[in-house]
């Protein structure tokens, strides 16, 4: 076997050690995490006057195995790559190193004031730790390809310096939407990360969180249920192991137990002071910030990881009838290709104003009329006839209809209604979005509607955005 290929498969059978590993053993972090989701969502559930949770049809399938094993890919594939890279990179470092033993024990060092500060050892220890020994043994020769690398530095750079943060809701709508396999992604990202993301999250942005209040009568326990439920704190009246904040009335002052840590304020009601010590509190309650930075890490490194996938086998295709310098430059060339074909609606982005919008927006280009229905919408022109938009077939079309639907009539209530049923997760959540916008004579069969179908709602993502959007008509 020629040695090139040898010294890339092996990095290959490391990466994917690494990923194995960090898989198995997220799998079991999820598992315990959703666990304790679910017995904080019965908690909440026993409490029969709320009638209207973020769990209410969700809660069941969170001890399924299927759904901690798929909840358990999005963490392997964010913080396991970083973790599996890292060991990889100390490793590679060690074996070039010539004082190879002040740097182990530098590393070694490093290592243990790094689990030190952390609550999840054996993820963060185990992962990084058994790659190292692993690439020690295998001893890879790091070669690096300046055409791979180049032409991944043109794709970023382009695609970032022209669209900056913008460019993951536009790959979302323009590309992930356009086509069936990118739904695919699409719906396993909305139905498989939502929950898997509770786990590393601080307390302020927990989606489902439960309080108990002692010592206060019930006018400021309704006062103080109202601000908390802004915060979505969700009060308990009945013991649970799995309460996230205790509030005590202490004589003229306030104390805030979590996470074993307690606070005081003065008594007060003021929403604002309210807002400030709960930030406070998951400032100082936060165990899971090293967990969320190495995730956004691997995040950002995934693209780079999919893209050589795809480079080293095209290159080792060509390798069987090219010198490796030729299969190495023509496979990079190609990725290149393929990617501004894919990726070309991103970077193209027509002009659009109030005085072309009635011209663009009946465009026989989809995309085009997409982005005459978000500059309608981010600045509030009412569009007079939308039926063509909602009987799209192009996902983001619709979704973007509904939002600048305007609501006269039942019937058109009715079309939302209808959309909230779509086999589409995006086009569900944006329905529910703008149901949470209706007001006025419409507000009871709005009310009315959310009761009979908001307990049946399945999709973890969309029970919380409708929640988030409709919890001022339904509480």
């Amino acid at each position: 076997m020629n040695l090139r290929i040898r010294n890339n498969l092996k990095f290959l059978f490391l990466i994917f050690s690494g990923l194995l590993f960090s898989q198995i053993i997220s799998f079991f972090e999820i598992l315990n995490s959703n666990k304790e989701l679910f017995l904080k969502s019965k908690a909440l559930l026993n409490e029969t006057y709320f009638f209207f949770t973020p769990s209410h049809g969700v809660s069941d399938s969170l001890l399924k195995y299927s759904t901690a094993f798929f909840g358990s890919i999005s963490i392997t594939f964010t913080s396991g790559i970083f973790l599996t890279f890292s060991g990889l990179l100390a490793a590679l470092i060690y074996i070039k190193s010539i004082k190879k033993n002040f740097l182990l024990s530098l590393l070694i060092f490093l290592y243990l004031i790094l689990i030190f500060f952390l609550k999840s050892l054996f993820f963060f220890a185990a992962v990084p730790a058994l790659i190292f020994f692993l690439t020690i043994k295998l001893k890879p020769e790091l070669k690096t390809d300046l055409n791979f690398i180049f032409t991944v530095i043109l794709i970023f750079a382009s695609g970032f310096l022209y669209k900056g943060e913008a460019i993951f809701s536009d790959i979302r709508d323009k590309v992930l939407l356009n086509n069936k396999a990118g739904i695919i992604i699409n719906n396993f990202y909305y139905n498989y990360t939502m929950y898997p993301a509770e786990l590393i999250k601080p307390l302020n942005a927990k989606k489902l969180k439960l309080c108990k209040l002692t010592g206060f009568n019930n006018n400021e326990k309704k006062r103080l249920e109202k601000i908390l439920l802004n915060l979505n704190f969700f009060t308990v009246k009945k013991k649970s192991p799995h309460i996230d904040l205790y509030l005590e009335k202490n004589n003229n002052k306030l104390q805030l137990i979590s996470s074993g840590k307690k606070f005081y304020i003065e008594n007060t009601f003021s929403k604002k002071i309210f807002n400030e010590i709960i930030e406070k509190i998951s400032y100082k309650t936060d165990s899971k910030l090293f967990f969320r930075k190495i995730t956004i890490a691997g995040l950002f490194m995934l693209p780079f990881l999919f893209l050589y996938f795809i480079w080293f086998s095209l290159k080792t295709l060509f390798s069987y009838f090219l010198s490796y310098n030729k299969a190495s430059f023509f496979s990079s060339i190609l990725l290149l290709i393929t990617i501004i074909y894919f990726f070309s609606p991103i970077l193209y982005t027509p002009e659009i104003n109030r005085i072309n919008l009635s011209q663009k927006i009946n465009s026989p280009k989809k995309l085009i009329r997409l982005q005459a229905l978000k500059y309608a919408f981010s600045n509030k022109i009412y569009i007079e006839n939308l039926s063509n938009h909602l009987d799209s077939d192009f996902i983001p079309e619709i979704s973007w209809a509904i939002l600048n639907l305007k609501v006269k009539t039942s019937d058109d209530l009715n079309i939302i209604f209808k959309k909230t049923k779509s086999k589409y997760i995006n086009i569900r959540y944006k329905a529910y979005q703008k149901i949470g916008g209706v007001s006025g004579i419409f507000e009871k069969q709005v009310y009315k509607f959310l009761k009979q179908n908001y307990p049946n709602i399945k999709n973890w993502y969309v029970q919380w955005y409708a929640y988030t959007y409709t919890k001022k008509i339904i509480h």
